[in-house]
C-alpha cells in the first residue's frame, strides 16, 4: 500500500509539483469562474466553487513541504536541499495565510490586496525553491 505522504525528498518534490500544478489549474478555474459570475462571492458555497482548486493545491503543497522537510533530515541529505525544502514549506504557509485572508475578505463582499499579495509571494517562493531543490537532487539525471 502506498503511504499517504512520500518517504523521500524526491517523493516530496513530486507532491510539491503536484500541489503547484493544482494551484495553477485552480487559478485558471478561478479566473474563468469570476468572469462568468461577477460579484458573486458572498456565500461559503460560492467561495468553494471559485477557489476549491486553489485550496486543494495549497493543502497538497503544504503536505509536500512538510514531508520534504521531515524526510530531508536524513543524514545523507544535502543541507542545501533541506534549506530549499524549508523555503517551499514557508512559501506554502505564507500562501495559505494569503488565501485564507482573501477568502475571509471575499466572504464579506470585498477584495483583499494583501491576501492576493501574500498568496502570490508564497507561491512564487515555493516555485523558485522547488526548482532549486529539484536541481539539488542527488539522483537527477544529467544528459550530454
Amino acid at each position: 500500500m502506498m503511504p499517504l505522504l512520500p518517504r523521500t525528498p524526491a517523493g516530496a518534490l513530486r507532491l510539491i509539483v503536484l500541489g503547484l500544478a493544482l494551484q495553477v489549474l485552480g487559478q485558471v478555474w478561478d479566473l474563468r469562474w469570476h468572469a462568468a459570475n461577477p460579484g458573486v462571492l458572498e456565500t461559503a458555497g460560492a467561495l468553494w466553487r471559485a477557489h476549491g482548486g486553489i485550496f486543494l493545491g495549497v493543502v497538497v503543497l503544504l503536505a509536500g513541504g512538510v514531508a520534504g522537510v521531515a524526510w530531508s533530515r536524513q543524514p545523507a541529505t544535502d543541507p542545501r536541499l533541506r534549506g530549499w525544502l524549508l523555503v517551499v514549506l514557508v512559501g506554502a504557509a505564507v500562501q495559505a495565510a494569503g488565501v485564507a485572508w482573501d477568502s475571509w475578505r471575499h466572504s464579506h463582499g470585498d477584495q483583499s490586496t494583501v491576501g492576493h499579495l501574500l498568496a502570490y509571494l508564497g507561491v512564487l517562493a515555493a516555485l523558485i525553491a522547488t526548482v532549486v531543490a529539484a536541481w539539488l537532487q542527488p539522483d537527477r539525471r544529467v544528459t550530454t
